[in-house]
């Protein structure tokens, strides 16, 4: 459920008030967190109320979103309504944006063939470095938007280990980071492997480091050895 005006104004005549539409928002998310305790078990939970917990934080300038933990807690919806559940409250977290729309038209090229996907625009394979959503003609979001989005979603993963050394096995998960963009909205050089437990003992267990970390820093704390193959789609010269 998104949170738009109308909705807003029904919210503040019913409770008489004339609170903000941030605050709206947080008692929206308060309602529908409680309602993923039945189907997550309580690490992955207090993984989520911390996630929540900091992505209402006004003090949080940058807040990284970690993909991947909507990944995790998505995949233990066992159902519709508990899958919208999800949808729900991560869209309220994200002041109403699709997840999936933004991790799709953020990506490049390059990335969207690393994890088994083909780019929507023809264009964009001749630009494999930069988002897709430049090629879009009908752009949802600015490029600086773009460049926010892929600091906020600055993980995912693929199946295709082959790609970066490791044996063919559609059941393991490999996650890379989405790497910085130049002025010329060109990714800075090809993803990268990292440890995800590495990772979420940085995001959950140190906190100030984490959101003081640049992506190079999360990098080297959470690096994973790593040897691109030579099919690697659009690999750079070495």
């Amino acid at each position: 459920m998104f949170i738009n005006k109308s909705t807003y104004i029904i919210f503040m005549a019913q409770n008489n008030t004339n609170c903000s539409p941030d605050y709206f928002r947080t008692i929206k998310i308060n309602e529908l967190l409680p309602q993923t305790k039945k189907f997550l078990d309580r690490l992955t939970f207090k993984k989520l109320e911390v996630f929540v917990e900091r992505a209402l934080d006004p003090n949080i300038i940058r807040y990284k979103y970690p993909y991947y933990l909507y990944r995790l807690i998505n995949n233990y919806a066992k159902n519709d309504k508990d899958n919208f559940i999800i949808q729900e409250l991560f869209s309220n977290v994200l002041y109403g944006t699709d997840i999936n729309y933004i991790h799709s038209y953020c990506l490049t090229a390059q990335e969207h063939y690393l994890i088994g996907s083909t780019p929507p625009f023809a264009l964009a394979l001749h630009h494999p470095y930069k988002p897709i959503q430049l090629f879009n003609e009908n752009k949802k979001f600015k490029s600086y938007e773009i460049k926010k989005f892929r600091k906020n979603i600055f993980v995912t993963y693929t199946n295709f280990g082959n790609f970066f050394g490791y044996g063919i096995d559609l059941r393991s998960k490999y996650f890379f980071l989405l790497e910085d963009l130049d002025s010329n909205n060109n990714t800075l050089r090809d993803p990268r492997l990292i440890n995800i437990e590495k990772l979420e003992n940085l995001i959950f267990f140190e906190k100030e480091k984490f959101d003081k970390s640049s992506l190079d820093d999360i990098y080297y704390e959470c690096k994973m050895e790593f040897k691109y193959s030579a099919d690697f789609p659009f690999l750079r010269n070495l």
